[in-house]
């Protein structure tokens, strides 16, 4: 199979590791540099934290399955869905995809007991 400069799905996947690949890293990477200049108590709850980063990566998988699903589309703004979705957990929050991030990042800092990641 020859992939061309023009496939929309090479391109879809290299926009999507993008963000859920190298973004991740290179935020991990700068928290774990600043983390001497943040001086905040350390949440001492390990479980708490697994809950909440697999509860997070719950909501995210659930809003991109929803999106994919029902909106026949990425949740990406470069090939958004072709139709706007209020099925499945965008029942429940319109934004499902952002407060489950917002529970992963929580979760995994909690879970490793940081003050900056």
């Amino acid at each position: 199979m020859k992939i061309g400069m023009h496939d929309s799905t090479i391109w879809k996947i290299l926009y999507g590791l993008l963000f859920v690949v190298l973004l991740p890293i290179l935020l991990l990477l700068w928290a774990k540099s600043t983390e001497p200049l943040v001086p905040l108590p350390i949440v001492a709850a390990n479980h708490l934290g697994v809950v909440l980063a697999l509860s997070g990566l719950f909501i995210v998988a659930s809003g991109i399955m929803s999106i994919m699903i029902y909106g026949e589309g990425l949740p990406m703004n470069a090939f958004p869905p072709r139709r706007h979705v209020t099925r499945g957990i965008y029942r429940l929050t319109s934004h499902p995809i952002y407060i489950g991030f917002s529970l992963l990042c929580i979760g995994v800092v909690i879970a490793l007991q940081s003050q900056a990641s």
